[in-house]
This record gives C-alpha cells, sequence and structure tokens, in this order.
C-alpha cells in the first residue's frame, strides 16, 4: 500500500510571485516519492520535492547522493558536500553541475528530516534563468490547526476515483464538516478540462450553480460532494464556476464524464 502524501514543510512567499507549487503524487521508478514541483509561470520544473520514509538511518550525505543518482543520470560535476539550514531546517546541502546536450545546469540538492520523514528538494538552475532560484521563493509552511482536515488529491490516472478528468485537492472545516476550498491539482492532457481551460491551481467555487461550501462530509462515495463526482454514468455532465488566484473574475466550464473501465483506488 503507498503511503499518504505527508503536509509540505514549506510554501511559497508569495502566492501571487513568479512561481506556481503544485502538489503531485507521483512514485518514480526508483521507489522515491514525489510529493511537489516548482515553476515559473511559464517554463520547465525547477524543484523537485521527494518524500521517503526510511527503514534504517542512513547518513545524509549518502543519502543526498542516491537521491541525485536516481533523479539525474548524467555525472555530477564539481560537486560539493557540506551541513547547511535552509527553511528553518538544519540538514545536507549537495551542490554539484550537470550537463545534457552541452547545456550546463547548476544544481542544489537538499536533504532534512522532520516528523514526518526524509526529504529532498532538488533545484535545477538552466544558464538562462530569469527568475530568482526556487529556494528563495519558499519559506516554512504554517502550523496545521489541530483539528484541521486535508484530503488527499483523487487521481485521474490509472484507476480514477471521479468519473470527470480532473484532479482535486478538496479541504473543509473541522468545526462545521463544510468544504472550505477545492483546488485543482492536475488536469490531463487534452481532456475537456484541458479544453476549456482548466489550469493547475484553480479553485472550484461552485458545482451545479452551488456554492462548495454547502457541501458537507468530504468525498466519500455517500457524500453530497462524492454523490457529484464520483460513479457518474459516461457523458454525465458537471457544471463548474472556477476562478484562476489572482483573475478579476471566475468562468464556468462543463465537464464531461467519461468511462469507467476499472474500480477506484484510494492513494
Amino acid at each position: 500500500m503507498r503511503a499518504e502524501s505527508p503536509p509540505l514543510p514549506f510554501m511559497l512567499a508569495e502566492a501571487e510571485g513568479p512561481w506556481r507549487l503544485v502538489p503531485t503524487d507521483r512514485y518514480l521508478g526508483s521507489g522515491h516519492h514525489l510529493v511537489a514541483i516548482m515553476t515559473p509561470r511559464v517554463g520547465p520544473i525547477r524543484l523537485l520535492a521527494l518524500h521517503d520514509t526510511p527503514a534504517k538511518p542512513e547518513a545524509p550525505a549518502a543519502f543526498a547522493e542516491k537521491i541525485r543518482s536516481a533523479l539525474i543520470s548524467e555525472p555530477a560535476l564539481n560537486p560539493q558536500s557540506a551541513p547547511a539550514r535552509r527553511l528553518g531546517y538544519s540538514g545536507h546541502l549537495l551542490s554539484f553541475q550537470s550537463e545534457s546536450e552541452g547545456v550546463r545546469f547548476a544544481c542544489e540538492l537538499f536533504v532534512f528530516t522532520n516528523e514526518t520523514g526524509r526529504w529532498a528538494l532538488l533545484q535545477i538552475t538552466p544558464p538562462t534563468a530569469e527568475e530568482p532560484p526556487p529556494f528563495t521563493a519558499l519559506r516554512p509552511a504554517k502550523p496545521v490547526p489541530a483539528g484541521a482536515v486535508a484530503l488527499a488529491p483523487f487521481r485521474v490516472h490509472e484507476n480514477p476515483l471521479t468519473s470527470f478528468p480532473i484532479s482535486l485537492r478538496v479541504i473543509r472545516d473541522p468545526a462545521t464538516d463544510r468544504i472550505q476550498r477545492i483546488i485543482v491539482t492536475e488536469v490531463p492532457p487534452d481532456s475537456t478540462t484541458d479544453q476549456a481551460g482548466v489550469k493547475v491551481g484553480d479553485e472550484v467555487v461552485r458545482i451545479n450553480d452551488r456554492p462548495i461550501n454547502v457541501f458537507t462530509g468530504g468525498l466519500g462515495r455517500r457524500s453530497e460532494l462524492g454523490k457529484v463526482l464520483i460513479d457518474r454514468r459516461p457523458d454525465s455532465m458537471i457544471d463548474l464556476e472556477i476562478i484562476t488566484p489572482g483573475a478579476a473574475q471566475s468562468r464556468r466550464v462543463t465537464l464531461i464524464a467519461g468511462p469507467n473501465t476499472s474500480g477506484p483506488r484510494a492513494w
């Protein structure tokens, strides 16, 4: 059984700044758990965040090298390894360069441990980068309020939990059990969602003309929200009102359910 994604120990210092921080839930071929990526508003991935629950103790420098070799096949050029402190955590920093197709990238891999396990943050900086390094745009995450509930995203790849081509993160108020926020975390390429212009990071504010805060009970099959999103017949439609952070107004989109070829799986 795969482990649930732990809460990220960091967040963007400026939500409307030049960076996007996108939670994900992917196991790489090496077995390492990729839990978030960071990209410019327009551009390729520049930081990867991985989480690991170690079966036995391992020296930070050895863990850093294991992560580096799992992520980057090219040899590390000019490596430098030393203890470091970032985001309020004491850990180990491996700095090196990597060359691909004649282009040399500057890389920094910071590993540290907190109460949820080991973390590895790999920052990749191309020679033409105009933005400041991703690390400078992060700060420690705010403490999670006692009793707060954040449901893990449900997937749209491999045994979808929803009937619609969209992956969401649902946050509810533990005091009232009402939904507080629904955030888009994944949009399949060339899907009706993609064609409608929905992007990762957008927020759903209404579903079928109902504000999201009227829904209660989280996202179980028997919950109000689950009955709207799960086990719908193919070609069923749902209307969403979505807003992009920083946009002046929301927009409406209609999604169409696809075939459900296999049973659901909890991730």
